[in-house]
Order: structure tokens, then sequence, then C-alpha cells
């Protein structure tokens, strides 16, 4: 599996019988540390790992039809894994709730600092409400978000079909707006097991159909006007909300964007964080096809550049799956948690007590800096503006 060879019916049939079982009794004593610092996040786990690295290598090839069998198989094993793991879980509600209050709070802070800053960057405001006003909209017109395959497999084909034009369309926005294009391979399967299985009623079967970011990217962006900009292009390439596009001066086939899409749901984070502390807007959307059928929803997330800094160069990424994969099994199991945040200054004092949390708010800090230099340029810049029009005035 780690070397992306794709095993024979019969040799995975007798994986299944004579090591699987072996592997369950070495790991189920490891599965839950005694401590939370070697808490591990699910997609991490040693029975895991392999088999989501062999379905990742088969989706990287297209997902031929021949390896649908054993893809199906896999699934099948690592849904069986899942539950041993929320089974094993329900007798460790005290180290899910240590691991979900320490990484919480890591980065909630480091991200409420961030934010701080970017709100006071020009048309922040602006950007809140526009996003908001499509957000309410889009609700009231189609308030249920869901894929047009509720199978594991067809859905993935038809996230392998649109891919190469979703990265199309993306590079093509964000180098006309000043953003910067990421779209990153294909949400793992194993990745989606895990979704699917959470949000289930204890009374239905999995189902797939309310996965809508398998085929994602972002656009990272260093100010909040051109954030604006890449939303309104893209409300543009929407023909139900082009008008009002136009009416603020964007056209989309004007400057040359032909691709026609249906935003589907838009969820800004700028303006209500999550609980963690992250911020950002999340956009879903499918491209219209010709013959009037559903499309594959896919999804964008609108980053600030300065927010981008914690996610990937301050760790914080890596906690947030370790806070996800603990909120997950707590609520699995049923239990209910409060989480129990301290005062500001006993955060403050937690996290400079560490070398690395030192460099976070040093880093927090320049950046604060340089914010506050650029906005005093334009203070002192449109104060020049209006006494020059108070002098043309007066003459």
């Amino acid at each position: 599996f780690h070397r992306g060879l794709v095993p024979s019916m019969s040799v995975l049939d007798w994986i299944t019988t004579n090591v699987l079982p072996t592997l369950h009794e070495k790991i189920q004593g490891v599965r839950y540390p005694k401590t939370s610092n070697h808490f591990e996040a699910l997609g991490n786990r040693p029975f895991a790992r392999y088999f989501r690295e062999f379905l990742n290598s088969v989706v990287d090839r297209g997902l031929p039809v021949s390896h649908v069998p054993i893809v199906t198989r896999i699934v099948d094993l690592l849904r069986i894994e899942l539950e041993r793991e929320i089974e094993a879980a329900a007798s460790q509600t005290q180290l899910l709730k240590e691991v979900f209050e320490n990484t919480h709070v890591t980065h909630k802070q480091v991200y409420e600092n961030i934010l701080t800053g970017v709100k006071l960057q020009p048309q922040f405001d602006d950007f809140i409400a526009r996003a908001d006003e499509l957000q309410r909209q889009l609700k009231h017109k189609q308030p249920n978000l869901t894929q047009p395959q509720k199978d594991l497999v067809p859905l993935f084909h038809q996230a392998l079909k649109i891919s190469d034009r979703y990265k199309s369309l993306l590079d093509d926005l964000a180098s006309r707006t000043g953003g910067k294009a990421d779209v990153v391979s294909l949400k793992g399967i194993g990745r989606c097991i895990e979704k699917a299985r959470f949000r289930e009623s204890e009374t239905s079967e999995m189902s797939f159909d309310s996965i809508c970011d398998i085929v994602r990217g972002s656009v990272e962006f260093s100010n909040m006007s051109q954030m604006l900009s890449f939303l309104d292009l893209l409300a543009a390439c929407d023909c139900d909300f082009a008008v009002s596009a136009q009416s603020r001066g964007w056209n989309a086939i004007g400057v040359g964007v032909n691709d026609s899409i249906s935003l589907r749901r838009v969820k800004n984070r700028f303006g209500r964080p999550s609980s963690g502390g992250w911020a950002d807007c999340l956009i879903n959307f499918c491209f219209r096809e010709e013959n009037g059928e559903r499309g594959h929803i896919c999804e964008v997330q609108m980053v600030h550049g300065h927010m981008m800094i914690a996610r990937t160069k301050m760790n914080a990424h890596k906690k947030y799956e370790l806070f996800r994969s603990a909120v997950e099994l707590l609520e699995a199991t049923g239990h209910k948690y409060e989480l129990n945040l301290p005062d500001d200054d006993v955060v403050l004092e937690r996290t400079q007590s560490s070398s690395e949390g030192i460099r976070v708010f040093k880093q927090l800090e320049e950046m604060k800096v340089q914010m506050k230099e650029e906005m005093e340029e334009i203070i002192a810049r449109n104060r020049v503006e209006m006494e020059n029009q108070m002098l043309k005035q007066l003459e």
C-alpha cells in the first residue's frame, strides 16, 4: 500500500483475515495515550494511514474502473476501523476534552490577534456587507446544499471530470483581482468517510452527498480590496447575480471570463469566525451544464495573507487537526462538553512561556506595526486631498 501497488482481491482477503485482527490487538493499547500531548489525529493513526495513502494514489491515477472493487473494499475496512475508533473514544472523554481545550486556546488566540489588524484595512466593512448579502440570498434560494451523487466512487469520478476546469477558472479570477490561487489535490477518501460518518444521523445510512469540498482550492489576498474584487467578479459569472455585479462595474464576459457558474453557498467567517478563531470566506459553486443537469459542487476558500501565515508557518493547522478529531469523537460518542477558556491574560502568559509562543507574538506585533503604518499613510494622503479640495473651493 505504501508503494501504491494495487493488490488483487485474494491478497486483500488474506490481509483482512490474517493481518488486520493482529494489527487491531497491537494498536488497541496505544489508540489513546495516557496524556493529551501524545494524542494523534484520526488521519495519522497507524491503521488508516497506509490505506489512505493508497486510496489517494488511486485517485491521482484517475480512479480507473478496474480499481473500483478494491477501492470499495478498502472503504468498507476504513468505515469499520472508524467505528472502532468511536467505540474506543467513549471511555476517553476526559482526554479528548483536554485535547480540545489545549488546541482550541492555542490557535484561537493567534487568529484573533491577526484578525484585529485585518479589520483595520480599507473595504473590510464593504466586503462583510457584500458577502453577507450573498449569503442571505443563497440561503433563501437554496437552503439545502447537496451533491448530485450520494455514492462515493461516482462522486469522485464527477470531481475528476471538472478539476481541470475548476483550476483554470480559479487561476483566471485570481490573476485578474490580485490574488494568488492554490488548487490542491482532491480531498482524501479517508477524510470523506470521516465527514460522512460524523454528519449522519443514527437512523440513516452513510451518504456522501453532503461533502461539497472534494474539489477545493484557496485564493490568498494581501488586502480586503482585492478580496472584494474577487467576490464581485465570481458573482458576475453567475447569471442570477450578473446584473447586480454589473451595477458595481463587474462584467465577467466583458473582461474575458466565459465560464458560467451557479453560486450555491457563501459562508462568511470574517464576520463570524469559527469557534477556533479562524476567519475566511468559503464559497461553493458548480459549473452550469448545457444539458441542465446539476453540476458537481466545489469550494473556494478566500483567505487573507496574514491569516495564512498563522496556518502555514505557526503550526496552527496541525493543531487544528487534533482539535477537529477531538471534537468529532466527542460529538460522535454523545458527550456534551464545555470549553473552559482562561482569562486573556492567562492565555497570553501561557503562550509567551515557550519560545514558539514568543516567536508567534513577535510576528503578530510586526504585522500590527506594518498595518498601522499603512493606515497612517492612507489617513495622511486623505487629509492632503481634503485640504486641496478646500483650497480649491476657497479659490
